[in-house]
């Protein structure tokens, strides 16, 4: 669900059709839709499309789904350096690796509102 939505007018996985041989997600944002059909297994074997513009949604997302047990041992270094500087940590780790990691996503080639990530993702 995007940010104007609540969780409340997602449709769930139970009243949509389960008459289809595609799925595609123009706008996955959070993934609810996706996350709830996945789960109720409505997506195995199927065609699944996932797409946003947001380059640093998609590259969150296939980092978590290439590289999972990096991603937990990142979040426990993050943590740890939080817990012992907090707020400074916080900046000095944004400004270090996010905003040169954010410069290159969007330099030449990259995604826009007007060339959106198209990024195929398995179901299963």
């Amino acid at each position: 669900m995007g940010r104007r939505q609540t969780a409340a007018a997602a449709p769930s996985a139970s009243v949509l059709s389960t008459d289809f041989g595609r799925y595609v997600e123009p706008f996955f944002g959070s993934g609810a839709v996706f996350f709830d059909l996945h789960s109720a297994g409505r997506l195995l074997d199927r065609d699944v499309v996932l797409i946003d513009s947001n380059t640093d949604l998609v590259g969150c997302y296939e980092t978590v789904r290439d590289a999972p047990e990096e991603v937990v041992r990142a979040l426990d270094r993050l943590a740890a350096g939080h817990a012992r500087d907090g707020h400074a940590h916080y900046y000095a780790v944004r400004d270090r690796f996010f905003n040169p990691l954010r410069a290159r996503r969007r330099g030449e080639g990259a995604p826009s509102p007007t060339r959106p990530s198209w990024r195929r993702c398995s179901s299963t």
